[in-house]
């Protein structure tokens, strides 16, 4: 894994960059959710409801896309994290991934994410991937 990015505003935005296609399956996956679930627990310590903290996973496609059943793994493993945790957490704590074919694909979503009409979506995909 590239490494993780954080954008803070009214949203925050962790977006997960993958390193190259020869990397091991466990640096896909393994390395990638250690990370991000250590990092998104500092990100929501101390959220309580009148603190309510906003987090999307901003999830790049990794190289090789779905052909690359490595990438497919991670990006899979990555949803299952955040639903996990976003259960774990409660309702202090909005928590979702968005996974796109380009990272500048998720601007509306984003953007819906961080308004009040979003106030209690929590735990969600949204894949904006082009299918076959």
């Amino acid at each position: 894994m590239d490494g993780i990015v954080d954008v803070e505003g009214p949203l925050h935005v962790v977006a997960l960059g993958y390193g190259k296609v020869e990397d091991p399956f466990h640096v896909w996956v393994t390395e990638t959710n250690v990370e991000l679930f250590e990092h998104l627990r500092e990100l929501a310590t101390g959220a309580s409801w009148k603190e309510k903290r906003q987090i999307a996973v901003l999830v790049a496609e990794p190289p090789g896309g779905r052909a690359n059943p490595d990438a497919v793994a991670a990006v899979e493993s990555v949803r299952g994290a955040v639903l996990s945790l976003a259960v774990e957490l409660g309702p202090a704590v909005r928590l979702n991934v968005v996974v796109a074919g380009q990272v500048t694909d998720a601007a509306q979503v984003l953007r819906y994410l961080a308004s009040p009409d979003a106030d209690y979506v929590t735990g969600s995909t949204f894949d904006l991937r082009e299918t076959a």
